[in-house]
């Protein structure tokens, strides 16, 4: 049995007579009877429980702010298979039902896992006094058929008094994945503001708005401008129908007089509570557009060379962002106007900021014969999907194996030649040395023979040694030092001799001088005098 009392536990609110309670306040309370209905006590009105009509397949709290005492709602069903809530006022008990609620199960049209195992929510709480409901008024169909995705107002409600303080214009469910992984997001609304205006690219592509606690679309500005809506893009978004709605970039639309200037943020790095972008790290555009590269037409962009390679051989479209319009900064004011006019990003791949964009112009200036001059979207992107392939294949690891070679080839040429000016007198330098002793290990010849003659004195080991070791034992080039390396372990060899005698005489003379240690007479010092100690124990002398 179950009551209510205070914190302390000194007064007794409820006496503990029913199986169930909850209480909405420290006045009002549900509570279950043991016939299993359920009854409303109003104790500024009657101790007694007040019958309540309210079928419900569960009870949700709503504890996000923390507010005590905690808010229900409480889940059904309507008759047509759409989702009815029911609220309790914690001022007077009022019950307040919403009918024919949106949502609720994963659109049937719809075969991700996403949208199966985190389905969207019925209601979105705004803040701590405030929950929406998407509604359908008179619904003609079932709710299991794809128009569930179609709400007709959103009804804002008051969770502390349980009153509709208005409707609006329907939520837009959206997903956001978390760090670029489609398959690891949350659900959040937004209010829907419209499309962008006409005469874009960006055109016709819908505009959303976070909620402030109170179920209104927020308002933001930056340096000066405001904020009218973002604008979401996702990749594969042909896979995203029946009002479904995801977002990995956004385009913040400002309004610039007439115009719009949009800002390029990443959606799992952004902050819908306070959208003010960091000056420092975006880009600002004058249009955007999302499609695919048209792989024939990205070939044409290639050498005959880089299309017989493996990366160009077959060219498969790929989805690409296009900005247009890069506004300048303060510390490149010129950046831009030799560029061409679109640049191309790949979703998840490229950060959309102001110094990528106008990298990616300059990377594509060689595709355009007249860069600066008018491009299309469509050739940004293809351009930015040729450059791509040319980048793998400069990086491909034969290619880079093949200019390491080359280089090594480079540079062994210039030794060579080096070493030819400095035998005819034409170079001089305090590098000789070096010089001739890699290009005698390149060629032989008559550099070993010069080098040598012209440094008798300066030849190491493992110099002579590598050229005998490349040429042979047999060879010019190892004769011609030989003799040099003849003399030279002859007298490492006398030095080893020597140095032998000298250990052989040190190890003489040490075991002389043992013996005669062992031989000699050790010193004796003077015998030191007894002393005698003697006690008396028992009548006798001990000593």
């Amino acid at each position: 049995m179950r009551g209510v009392v205070t914190v302390e536990g000194q007064r007794e609110i409820l006496p503990p007579v029913y199986p169930y309670v909850f209480p909405i306040s420290d006045r009002i309370f549900l509570v279950r009877r043991f016939d299993e209905t359920y009854g409303l006590i109003n104790l500024n009105e009657s101790p007694a429980a007040k019958p309540i009509d309210i079928a419900f397949d569960d009870v949700i709290e709503l504890d996000e702010f923390e507010r005590k005492p905690l808010r229900l709602i409480f889940e059904g069903r309507s008759t047509q298979g759409y989702m009815r809530y029911t609220m309790i006022s914690s001022v007077d008990g009022s019950v307040t039902r919403i009918e024919n609620v949106v949502g609720g199960v994963p659109d049937p049209s719809h075969s991700w896992k996403t949208v199966s195992k985190y389905a969207r929510k019925d209601f979105w709480v705004f803040g701590p006094e405030y929950i929406g409901f998407n509604v359908r008024i008179n619904p003609q169909t079932p709710a299991h058929t794809p128009e569930i995705n179609t709400a007709d107002a959103l009804v804002v409600v008051n969770t502390d008094t349980g009153y509709i303080e208005r409707m609006d214009t329907p939520m837009q469910w959206i997903l956001l994945p978390y760090k670029g992984n489609i398959y690891d997001g949350v659900w959040t609304a937004m209010y829907p503001v419209g499309n962008v205006k006409e005469g874009l690219e960006i055109s016709g592509r819908p505009m959303l708005l976070p909620y402030d606690e109170t179920g209104a679309p927020i308002e933001s500005s930056f340096l000066g401008q405001p904020l009218i809506g973002m604008v979401p893009f996702v990749r594969d978004e042909y896979q995203w129908k029946n009002g479904l709605m995801a977002a990995e970039i956004w385009a913040l639309a400002y309004a610039d007089g007439d115009d719009l200037t949009f800002r390029m943020v990443e959606a799992f790095d952004f902050d819908m509570a306070n959208p003010a972008p960091p000056s420092n790290k975006l880009a600002e555009v004058s249009d955007v557009w999302l499609g695919r590269s048209n792989g024939d037409d990205v070939q044409d962009l290639l050498t005959e060379e880089e299309r017989a390679s493996a990366y160009g051989r077959t060219v498969i479209d790929k989805e690409f962002f296009a900005v247009k319009d890069v506004k300048q900064s303060a510390d490149a004011p010129h950046a831009a106007y030799s560029l061409p006019e679109w640049a191309a990003f790949g979703i998840r791949a490229d950060p959309i900021k102001y110094r990528n964009v106008t990298q990616n112009m300059q990377s594509a200036r060689s595709f355009f014969s007249d860069a600066g001059t008018d491009t299309t979207p469509q050739e940004a992107v293809n351009a930015h999907h040729a450059s791509g392939i040319r980048q793998s294949i400069y990086n491909d690891p034969s290619a880079v194996k093949a200019r390491a070679q080359a280089a090594l080839e480079r540079q062994n040429e210039e030794y060579l030649a080096a070493a030819r000016r400095i035998m005819s007198g034409a170079q001089d330098t305090v590098y000789d040395n070096a010089t001739l002793q890699k290009a005698a290990l390149l060629s032989g010849g008559d550099i070993v023979s010069f080098y040598y003659n012209k440094y008798r004195n300066l030849p190491d080991v493992p110099f002579a040694s590598k050229i005998c070791g490349k040429f042979g034992p047999d060879s010019n080039e190892c004769q011609t030092l030989q003799p040099w390396l003849n003399a030279y372990w002859a007298e490492k060899e006398r030095d080893r001799q020597r140095e032998l005698e000298r250990n052989t005489a040190r190890a003489a003379g040490d075991a002389y001088a043992r013996e005669q240690a062992m031989t000699r007479k050790s010193y004796t010092g003077p015998k030191k005098p007894e002393i005698q100690y003697c006690w008396s124990e028992n009548g006798f002398w001990n000593c």
